[in-house]
């Protein structure tokens, strides 16, 4: 009688063994910020993708499925898995147990699911304000994106200065911009508090801050914004320079472009920049092969509408009236459908006269070249502003009463 108790007494502590390593090898992948950790437990910040071994991977996905099994209401099992499937990229497994722990009541969990619903078109919202309640710093941060983004500035200043008044930098910044056009003293304050928790956006925004009443202030801000690579603080600082100290605005300016190249606004804008100062000798050597290395590489309006003069006169490269008009094309494409740059008031002036150059410079051997789709070049170079279309139009015998009909539409109509 006493054999298959002790059988059944060993038994139990081998499984009581089994268990406590699979929650040993499971707290592995444990995120060590999470308030729900146990003492002791090891974590990693982001579990390791294991591509190169993926039976350590495997073992791993074993002790944590084998401990969400021993303790199927214990929600940090369920989020070590999520994270484990997460880290994989295996994102279906992954929201599947970051659901069941956030119904289980895990904050963090419930801060995730909420961000993955609303990045996915749903309403996270009511996750995120559980895990907020539950004093998780990210939540609050989070539905502060999300009433900003829903264009409800009272409810995401409410939870960006929670979140900002628990330590959160970004947040900080973030209230700041919320509060900067029509409270700029209370959006500064914010800014250095974010900018003190090393948020480099703010200290960009201190820069921006102090640019017109101390530029000595605002070049401190925008010289340490730039030296961690900041493309737009890079511009700004090369900005106020470019009069007192042209040799280090044209390295700002290059640093800028070049750091830049996934062709931010302030990117494309030192390229064009730069474009410019060569192109016209700023206080420095003319150099077009320069300028047109520049403008190549900014791609903005102002720089296509450049390059196409240069084509069309001959300047640094040999006259070409189809590359021209191939770069005037690009100017209106960019100014209809979007470029690197948000377009300035004066781009509008630079396409309408694109759309006449596209006409002026149509070849008449070209069989797709016709006079009607010259006059559709001119009118809508009339449309945008350039009254020199009008005697274009004329000259292909365009009805006065059309061109009179635009000339109204041009002036009860604001274009884009």
């Amino acid at each position: 009688m006493k054999t298959p108790l002790l059988l059944t007494l060993l038994l139990a502590a081998q499984l009581a063994h089994a268990e406590d390593s699979d929650t040993a090898q499971c707290d592995r992948v444990a995120d060590p910020m999470h308030p729900g950790n146990p003492a002791g437990a090891p974590g990693t910040e982001t579990p390791p993708r294991f591509e190169d071994d993926s039976t350590t991977w495997d073992a791993l996905r074993l002790a944590c499925e084998n401990s969400y099994a021993a303790h199927p209401d214990t929600p940090r099992y369920a989020y070590q898995l999520a994270r484990l499937y997460s880290a994989r990229d295996y994102n279906v497994s992954a929201e599947k147990y970051l659901k069941t722990a956030a119904e289980q009541g895990d904050p963090v969990a419930q801060s995730e699911y909420g961000k993955i619903l609303n990045d996915q078109g749903f309403d996270g919202t009511d996750w995120q304000k559980k895990a907020a309640a539950q004093g998780i710093v990210p939540a609050m941060e989070a539905l502060g994106d999300y009433y900003d983004a829903d264009e409800n500035p009272a409810a995401a200043r409410q939870w960006y200065e929670k979140a900002a008044t628990a330590g959160n930098a970004r947040a900080a910044w973030k209230l700041g911009d919320l509060l900067q056009p029509d409270e700029p003293e209370q959006a500064h304050d914010w800014y250095q508090k974010a900018a003190a928790g090393g948020e480099l956006h703010a200290v960009l925004r201190l820069g921006d801050y102090y640019r017109d009443s101390d530029p000595d202030k605002a070049r401190t801000y925008y010289q340490a914004a730039a030296s961690l690579r900041e493309p737009e603080a890079r511009y700004k600082l090369a900005e106020i320079l470019r009069t007192s100290d042209p040799a280090a605005a044209r390295s700002w300016y290059r640093k800028a472009a070049l750091e830049g190249y996934d062709q931010t606004d302030s990117a494309a804008k030192a390229a064009e920049t730069l474009g410019n100062i060569y192109r016209h000798g700023e206080n420095v050597a003319k150099n077009l092969t320069e300028a047109y290395s520049w403008y190549s590489r900014a791609a903005t309006i102002a720089a296509e509408m450049a390059l196409a003069a240069m084509y069309e006169n001959g300047e640094g490269v040999e006259a070409d009236p189809v590359r021209a008009r191939q770069h005037y094309r690009r100017a209106i494409e960019n100014y209809e459908y979007g470029s690197a740059c948000e377009p300035a008031a004066s781009d509008k002036t630079a396409v309408a006269l694109a759309y006449q150059k596209v006409a002026d410079l149509a070849d008449p051997e070209d069989p797709t070249t016709t006079a009607d789709s010259r006059k559709a070049d001119y009118r809508e170079s009339l449309r945008l502003g350039n009254d020199a279309a009008i005697d274009k139009l004329r000259a292909l015998g365009e009805p006065a009463d059309d061109i009179n009909r635009l000339l109204d539409e041009r002036k009860n109509t604001t274009a884009p």
